[in-house]
């Protein structure tokens, strides 16, 4: 029995190492996840008013709050924040560096960088460390109503006798009025309570 219980015992230690060093890498990987969120919102937030290294220098302030390099190292650098447009049919990003559409950022914590996640019981087995990396892609969203279109929080009033094209929209967020003979060529968009 005791020596049964020494293979429990060693087994139990081996799966209680890795089961701490897994939840410290999930939370260091959830961390940077978090801060590269925080940084792609901040550069893209910036970009709308500013030049593309002010925007970049405002993202990595906000890193430093979370994320200080005197604790965590270099995470971010200006290098890892870049501008350019998101491809929703390929799902990929393309670089374009006067763009104001999207901004891809990578945060990141390697051995390159002398500031890897340090594992604490597989360090035993001979894992001193982790590479891990993050990456945030944010976008712009401006609605086609904003650009083309009757938007009101309140009532849309229109009238008889009016012709929609495509591309036009009416948005309220209450309801919208019609009387009568309005025509609606197809992809006119439309959304709201209707009330005739």
């Amino acid at each position: 029995m005791s020596i049964f219980g020494l293979y429990i015992f060693a087994a139990m230690a081996i799966l209680s190492g890795i089961a701490v060093d897994v939840s410290n890498l999930v939370s260091a990987r959830s961390q940077l996840q978090v801060t590269a969120d925080a940084a792609a919102h901040a550069a893209l937030y910036k970009r709308d008013s500013m030049d593309a290294d002010d925007a970049k220098n405002a993202a990595l302030a906000i890193v430093e709050d979370m994320m200080p390099a005197a604790k965590f190292g270099v995470v971010l650098t200006a290098d890892d924040i870049t501008f350019g447009r998101w491809d929703y049919a390929s799902s990929e990003f393309e670089v374009d560096p006067d763009s104001r559409e999207a901004v891809m950022v990578r945060t990141a914590r390697l051995q390159e960088t002398s500031n890897p996640v340090t594992s604490f019981l597989m360090q035993f087995v001979g894992k001193q460390n982790w590479d891990v990396a993050t990456n945030a892609v944010y976008t712009t969203y401006r609605p086609t109503c904003f650009r083309e279109g009757f938007v009101a929080e309140g009532v849309v009033d229109i009238q008889s006798n009016n012709g929609f094209s495509n591309g036009f929209c009416l948005h309220s967020n209450s309801y919208v009025s019609m009387n009568n003979n309005n025509f609606f060529e197809p992809g006119t968009s439309y959304r709201c309570r209707f009330q005739a």
